[in-house]
């Protein structure tokens, strides 16, 4: 495969990308930010979360700056973060434990937790799949019950974690596997202009804030057993997400034509993925598609987790990047402006 050697320049205006032949392309793009969390191992047994940000031209380990962090003693898992360009903040939930949401403000730079509110379902609720719309906090509420398994879209206040009535809800068939990851830890996106997209499962939800219509496409062919991830290319307007299909794990590139009319196509087979632990990011300027995945500490690390970050240039054929980083890096965000 073409591999092509990306350098991020971060904060100034522009990044290169240079090719195999030695020919470059510059970018113009407005801010090159990355965010993310991160403690030393994935069970953060030093109690304490950081905010980490990209801010050299490349990805190394060096690269993150450490913008202050925060004591808190949960345990942790690998879900993306909301980014709201709007107030230049950004939100990511413990999923896992399902008790506390962080926010991040950039302008004060201060990382502060809040209670996750009590879910309104009574059979393993869990809020999930938040993602911001013109500066509003939009969150599912996931009821496992078996008999009758649903989501409700809900608003977040991300100060203190109150929700507003339900907007909507999601309904699934009694006995939809609901104890799977791909349903139980949904993900979401948007267009910013009059959508917001959420998959559960193999299933991608569209609904409209504005107008309130949800739009519901089931059981697109070609996703696989266990999915994660949504993210959405305006220009192509497409979807990727990542999936496990009978042990391959794949970068898939998802197109909806209309309703049980899909196009899937598998742009990377094979992946060096951890399923359990697994984020991805899409950023416009560029085209550039972000996994972060985690392992867990092993005798050859010394006990020590390892992130890796697999960058994706998808403007022409797609080709990747990776880089190898100590510690538990979680909720990678772009800074969208």
């Amino acid at each position: 495969m073409k591999i092509k050697i990306l350098l991020l320049i971060l904060i100034v205006i522009s990044f290169s990308c240079t090719e195999d032949d030695g020919t470059s392309t510059t970018i113009t793009c407005t801010d090159n930010t990355y965010y993310a969390l991160r403690s030393s191992n994935m069970g953060n047994p030093n109690g304490v979360i950081d905010v980490i940000q990209n801010t050299t031209s490349n990805i190394t380990t060096s690269s993150f700056t450490v913008n202050g962090g925060i004591g808190i003693s949960n345990s942790l898992r690998n879900h993306p973060s909301a980014w709201d360009k709007i107030n230049k903040r950004f939100v990511w939930f413990d999923q896992e434990e399902g008790v506390d949401g962080f926010v991040y403000d950039e302008t004060s730079n201060t990382l502060n937790n809040f209670s996750l509110p009590a879910t309104a379902q009574t059979n393993l609720g869990r809020f999930t799949a938040p993602v911001f719309f013109q500066g509003v906090l939009y969150v599912l509420d996931f009821d496992a019950n078996p008999a009758a398994p649903r989501f409700d879209i809900h608003i977040m206040n991300p100060s203190n974690g109150s929700i507003g009535p339900s907007l909507g809800q999601v309904l699934f068939n009694p006995g939809t596997l609901v104890t799977d990851g791909s349903f139980t830890f949904a993900t979401s996106t948007t267009n910013d202009v009059d959508t917001i997209y959420f998959r559960v499962g193999n299933d991608i939800i569209y609904f409209n804030p504005i107008s309130g219509i949800i739009t519901d496409y089931r059981s697109i062919n070609g996703i696989g057993g266990f999915t994660t991830g949504l993210e959405y290319n305006a220009d192509k307007d497409v979807f990727y997400a990542v999936t496990d299909n009978q042990g391959s794990i794949d970068l898939l590139e998802i197109k909806i034509n209309g309703a049980n009319n899909y196009s899937v196509t598998v742009l990377e087979d094979n992946l060096n993925i951890n399923m359990d632990s697994v984020s991805i990011e899409w950023k416009d300027c560029g085209k550039r598609l972000h996994i972060v995945t985690n392992f867990p500490g092993s005798p050859s690390s010394g006990g020590q987790d390892i992130s890796e970050i697999i960058e994706f240039n998808l403007d022409a054929s797609p080709s990747f990047v990776t880089q190898s980083f100590n510690g538990f890096i979680f909720g990678f965000v772009h800074k969208q402006v």
